[in-house]
């Protein structure tokens, strides 16, 4: 049998590929396909004079080959003339043209200590308080300058080689013994373990700090890592009557961790008085917990839901430095409450680095108190790249510092000198005293485990720690003690906060950590900001460094050049970096603009970001402008809080504010009450309208979550990696069904695993599973963990049938494999792209193929093990996609023919316009600035026409249902659908299956049905096109209007740079 990898090379070799089936054929593992069903009520017969065959609907404009060679001349971009139509979107300045961002910054510079000379070993070294002159001030703790000879001059600027070509260091001076012997004479001071386990991190003066909290409205908590701030101070305002706090997390590793942390201060389980609340899980009742842990983005949700009543007295923001989106977003909010009376509740802010000054000023008007005094136990060691270079005998390699980024070869370097420093380590350290490494993401942190695991295998003890691992598995480590291995934790920056790691001595740290920025010039990183490798801010330096000299003096060994720090800055904030697509619909909630909720924040998100993000709500139907048809009825009093729009928009921020209102759909609403993005929450919508929930909401959960399958990291040899991607890949298309989609297999490997667990296996027996079918164990249980709470939320608003019995959920894939596939790429349109160039074509022109909505250059991530072949001629939708080394990669695919894709887009397109002809119908979609005509015959537009209408009264009784709270079979469903105007026959309008709607016509249109069409069908001459209906997915009608061209737009205010006019007002405030 030949080789899945062999197998795409002749598809992509050969002619197109044959239509894909609209049911594949399920794996052995899975039953025999129920039957295809025929057609549903409501749909007559084909009449007898329709013989010819019938090729499907045409190939859109973008579609026609004459036209992708123009496309290829010219750049696809956006036509701000476009933006005023349909929906009057924010007209940009230009497409996506750059934005004057001011920026300001405030690096606190500590003092210099006084320097005094003192010999260790016969060594002078140069000792202060802080890190010597000229060095800034990076870190609050005791800090030993070692300084064994003098450095070596840098190079002269004029024969300074660029960072580019800057050769990889090797060992080609002889180490510095006198400075490895200063680092053994300090090591051999270092105290016991028995000694020091359960001691106080630092001298944190609790009572102090809670009378900085009392007497003021919002408290700066400002004290070094270590000092027990996250645990000691919300586990103190417990003892206070009433008290009812929240604290706020970056990350769900801290949130768990500290909630089992403070427990075990208290001597009792975790969920009785102390619990936590993460995405996808939950221990504790939020009503009954005096102190519960979240994340940031829980907790906002929370208080969102909550917003009359929040029920907490104090709420601790911790970590606030890293300041994500979520995070501006609340202290605006929280600002606005306090000032206003509205929420009576304490503010308190922690950090071990924060910009007081410019943060009093933004609280201004309220009681701001500080608390800084904190006294630290232990002091650190502090040995930068030019200390380690001559510790391990190694050239100096260090450029010229340029703008924060970092080239490969920086890179390079920094590796080679981290797994220098572990074999020196694994020489000199004791066992018992650990190891933690700082490097920049999942994929370096594998490739370091695997070399470990290769060379000290008998000296170190690898651990890996990135978003996705487990945290039992964590938390294990950490209670295992070492023997003859010293335990070796190889991490990403989520180990920086909130943990307190009793075992570690020695940090190592790369130097480097991946962020997402945004240039407003270039469109694919506004839609997907990729993530670039930089140099560690100031802030992350100090956190990474504060994870030793907690518990016992730590050493801490940086591949950052000293001559580093003083180029050193914080990052932006992450608001300005970031899409903000679900934020901007939440915050629909509370203010309907969202506009006004940005405008309260320190920082506001870049004006292209929010530009996009409208343009996403508006497009995808979650949202529609106040002047809409459909927005009177659609927006309710129970959607949008009026005190509370009243008192965002009547702010001081937002005094200039001027511009559009808009309102909450029914899939909107639905989204914004579920812990998944847009995307995801989209595939548990369709779910709903179909039928489908339980396979959607699982599918759901696996797109939010990633992908299960992995592939088992392989050395850095090209071939070897393609030969462990090409055995993962088989495994994966025995899960697929025969369809081309990595949702599908996905879904099928999940469900087995549910059986595999229902069948009593034991934990090593899963483990072994998820070995032999390429699947992560920690990652299925994340999924599963959070299926279950998307259920529990989604039923809160709309009952439907809950399908637990794996054997069940296997049977309805096996029988609705092909619609959830259609669906899951549903959810995404906006990705689709036109695969027109082979695999080496399209490497060597970075793309694929056109984009057909958001005008991306996109490729297939070949080192992502997928079913998905990305054929010629085909339509692929990736459910994931990242930018890395500035290509932008599309993996997690699904592929169809383009006529199947255009009756998906005519399907579930929230808004089209159509024109019925004698022998056509002629429609019209528009989505992201981009325009598609097609046209097909009378019956088969006929039957899209009423699939929608049938959509629309489903969405009828869903509507009744959430805002009623009544069952799928209450009698008063009837009146509602009648009052609709929705006029379906009788069988349709009782069972409202949309379902065989949707099977029928894509059966069609796939000739698995034996009926024919009268005509071919081609693009349809928009010149000559004037739509007269408009079919709007919606709850409040029968989803079919008389069409009524838009007026053009009335610009109203001008924007501050001069560069355009928009019926918006952005007040942009300094970004610090």
């Amino acid at each position: 049998m030949p080789s899945h990898h062999h197998h795409r090379q002749q598809a992509r070799a050969g002619p197109p590929p044959p239509p894909v089936p609209g049911f594949g054929a399920p794996p052995p593992h899975f039953g025999a396909p129920l039957p295809i069903l025929g057609a549903p009520p409501g749909f007559g017969a084909l009449p007898p004079h329709l013989a010819a065959p019938h090729h499907g609907f045409a190939a859109p404009p973008g579609f026609a080959p004459q036209l992708f060679q123009q496309r290829q001349q010219q750049p696809i971009h956006i036509d701000p003339a476009i933006l005023a139509l349909q929906h009057q979107r924010l007209p940009l300045q230009a497409p996506f043209a750059p934005v004057p961002h001011p920026v300001s910054m405030n690096l606190r510079v500590g003092p210099a200590g006084a320097n005094e000379s003192v010999r260790v070993g016969g060594v002078p070294v140069q000792q202060s308080r802080n890190v010597g002159q000229p060095t800034p001030q990076l870190f609050g703790q005791p800090s030993v300058r070692v300084s064994g000879m003098p450095l070596p001059p840098p190079p002269p600027p004029q024969q300074a080689a660029p960072v580019e070509e800057a050769p990889l260091p090797q060992r080609s001076i002889k180490p510095d013994d006198a400075l490895v012997q200063q680092f053994l004479e300090r090591y051999e001071h270092q105290e016991e373990h028995e000694a020091i386990t359960g001691a106080p991190v630092g001298f944190l003066d609790v009572d102090a700090c809670l009378a900085v909290i009392e007497a003021n409205d919002v408290t700066f908590v400002v004290t070094d890592t270590g000092t027990g701030k996250s645990s000691l101070v919300p586990k103190a305002l417990m003892d206070i009557p009433g008290a009812r706090i929240a604290n706020s997390q970056p990350r769900r590793t801290a949130a768990v961790n500290l909630a089992s942390r403070v427990s075990h201060l208290r001597n009792e389980e975790v969920g009785t008085e102390v619990g936590y609340w993460v995405r996808g899980e939950r221990c504790g009742d939020i009503n009954k917990c005096h102190l519960m842990y979240m994340t940031s983005y829980t907790l906002l949700l929370h208080l969102i839901d909550h917003h009359e009543d929040m029920n907490f007295t104090h709420i601790i923001i911790d970590e606030f430095h890293e300041r994500q989106p979520d995070v501006e977003v609340m202290l605006g909010l929280l600002k606005l409450a306090v000032s206003t009376k509205r929420w009576k509740v304490k503010i308190i802010l922690m950090s071990a680095s924060v910009e007081l000054e410019l943060w009093k000023q933004y609280f201004d008007g309220l009681k701001v108190g500080e608390y800084s005094t904190c006294q630290p136990r232990y002091s650190i060691h502090d040995y930068y790249m030019e200390e380690v270079c001559r510790m391990i005998g190694a050239a100096n390699t260090a450029q010229p510092f340029k703008d924060g980024t970092a080239s490969s070869l920086q890179l390079k370097n920094s590796l080679f000198l981290v797994k220098e420093m572990l074999k020196f380590l694994a020489q000199h350290a004791e066992p018992k005293d650990s190891i933690l490494v700082f490097l920049p993401g999942r994929t370096v942190v594998e490739e370091i485990t695997q070399w470990v695991a290769t060379n000290l295998a008998t000296q170190l003890d690898p651990i890996p720690w990135y978003r996705d691992m487990e945290l039992a598995k964590i938390q294990a480590s950490l209670r295992r003690p070492a023997t003859t291995r010293k335990k070796v934790y190889l991490a990403t920056d989520i180990a920086e906060v909130s943990l307190t790691l009793p075992d570690v001595v020695f940090v190592v740290d790369s130097g480097f950590t991946k962020k997402p920025r945004i240039d407003p010039s270039k469109r694919n990183s506004v839609v997907f900001p990729p993530l670039e490798m930089i140099w560690c801010s100031r802030s992350s330096n100090r956190q990474r460094r504060g994870r030793v000299g907690r518990v016992q003096q730590g050493f801490f060994f940086t591949m950052t050049p000293e001559s580093y720090l003083s180029e050193l800055v914080d990052m932006e904030p992450q608001i300005a970096n970031s899409t903000i697509h679900e934020l901007s619909l939440h915050t629909l909630q509370l203010c309907r603009n969202p506009i006004g909720c940005f405008n309260l924040c320190r920082v506001k998100p870049k004006r292209v970001s929010l530009q996009h993000s409208m343009a996403i709500l508006l497009d995808g139907g979650y949202a529609l402008k106040n002047d809409h048809p459909f927005a009177a009825s659609e927006g309710t009093e129970v959607e949008v809080s009026k005190l509370w729009n009243e008192f965002i928009l009547g702010s001081e921020e937002n005094k200039d504010l001027r511009g559009e209102m808009y309102v909450t759909t029914l899939k909107g609403r639905i989204a914004q009450r579920l812990p998944l993005n847009l995307e995801s929450s989209t595939m548990v919508y369709y779910g709903v309208v179909f039928g489908l929930e339980n396979l959607m909401i699982l599918a759901a959960a696996i797109t939010s979550c990633g992908t299960p399958f992995y592939t088992i990291p392989a050395e850095n040899d090209r071939s070897q990696k393609l030969k462990a991607i090409k055995s993962t890949a088989n495994v994966i298309k025995s899960y697929s069904f025969g369809l081309p989609s990595d949702v599908i297999a996905a879904l099928g490997v999940t469900i087995a695993f549910k059986k595999q667990r229902c069948a009593g296996l034991s934990e090593d027996g899963e483990e072994h599973w998820c070995l032999e079918n390429c699947v992560m164990r920690s990652r299925l249980g994340d999924i599963l963990r959070l299926e279950d709470q998307i259920k529990d939320q989604l039923s809160a608003q709309i009952p439907f049938v809950d399908v637990k019995d794996p054997e069940d959920q296997e049977t309805l894939l096996t029988r609705y494999a092909a619609l959830v596939s259609l669906l899951a790429a549903g959810s995404h349109l906006e990705r689709a792209l036109f695969v027109e160039n082979e695999p080496r074509t399209a490497q060597r022109e970075k793309r694929v193929g056109p984009s057909i909505f958001l005008g991306l250059d996109a490729l297939s991530d070949l080192f992502v093990a997928s079913v998905c072949p990305w054929n010629v001629q085909s339509v692929v939708v990736p459910l994931s996609i990242q930018t890395k080394y500035g290509k932008l990669l599309g993996n997690f695919a699904t592929q169809l023919q383009p006529k199947v894709f255009n009756v998906m887009l005519l399907l579930l397109a929230p808004q089209i316009t159509y024109e019925i002809r004698d022998e056509e119908v002629l429609f019209e979609v528009e989505l992201y600035h981009t325009k598609l005509c097609m046209r097909c015959d009378p019956l088969t537009g006929n039957d899209i026409i009423r699939t929608r209408q049938t959509m629309c009264a489903k969405m009828v009784i869903m509507r009744h249902q959430m805002m009623k709270q009544v069952s799928p079979t209450d009698e008063s469903l009837d009146g509602v659908l009648a009052a609709s105007g929705i006029n379906l026959p009788q069988s349709v309008s009782k069972a409202l299956d949309v379902s065989p709607f949707l099977r029928f016509i894509v059966d069609k249109i796939n000739n698995t049905v034996a009926t024919e069409f009268g005509r071919d069908v081609s693009p349809a001459p928009r010149a000559t096109y004037r739509p007269q209906k408009w079919s709007i997915l919606v709850s409040a009608g029968n989803g079919i209007l008389t069409f009524v061209p838009p007026a053009p737009p009335v610009p109203t205010t001008t924007l501050d740079d001069g560069n355009a006019t928009t019926t918006e007002t952005f007040v942009e405030g300094d970004d610090e």
